[in-house]
């Protein structure tokens, strides 16, 4: 080919498929997609603490911020001690029952019928209102406990999303 008065020479090359490649650089922005507005009640509670940064990766259900409330988890705990202990008092008195009534099965042949139900009815009444009262103690402390529970968990904030 001429330009002019000048020669321009051209090396030609067989192509075989798969060696042309065609690239373009392109210069990209990034911008967030998605945000949530969070928040709690203050009702005058100071910020304990902030668990994140600018720029931090959270994944759902991470502990983002909380208020402080130190009293109410400590009481937390102690209903939580309660709650146990209440069950496991229960459980003991349960176990009594059965063992008194086990026992009273085991002498059930020396006496009579009239006599061996009496005396079942006896230990059943015994246990039955001190079961009931135990009962309806763990039932008000499980509620006290479900109520600052939810209470507490108010005071904090959890990433919804990734």
């Amino acid at each position: 080919m001429t330009k002019g008065n000048a020669k321009e020479a051209y090396e030609l090359t067989e192509a075989e498929r798969g060696t042309i490649q065609k690239t373009k650089i392109i210069v990209a922005n990034y911008q967030q997609v998605k945000s949530e507005n969070l928040s709690f009640k203050a009702d005058g509670r100071r910020l304990s603490g902030v668990y994140v940064s600018l720029g931090d990766e959270v994944k759902a259900g991470d502990l983002l911020a909380e208020l402080f409330c130190d009293e109410e988890k400590a009481r937390l705990e102690t209903y939580g001690y309660e709650l146990m202990t209440g069950k496991k008092e229960l459980q003991h008195l349960e176990d009594q029952k059965l063992f008194k009534l086990d026992g009273l099965a085991d002498r059930k042949n020396s006496m009579s019928a009239a006599e061996y139900t009496a005396q079942k009815d006896k230990i059943e009444e015994e246990y039955r209102l001190k079961i009931e009262d135990l009962e309806d103690s763990i039932y008000i402390k499980q509620l006290q406990y479900d109520n600052l529970y939810q209470f507490v968990e108010g005071c904090r904030i959890y990433a919804s999303m990734d």
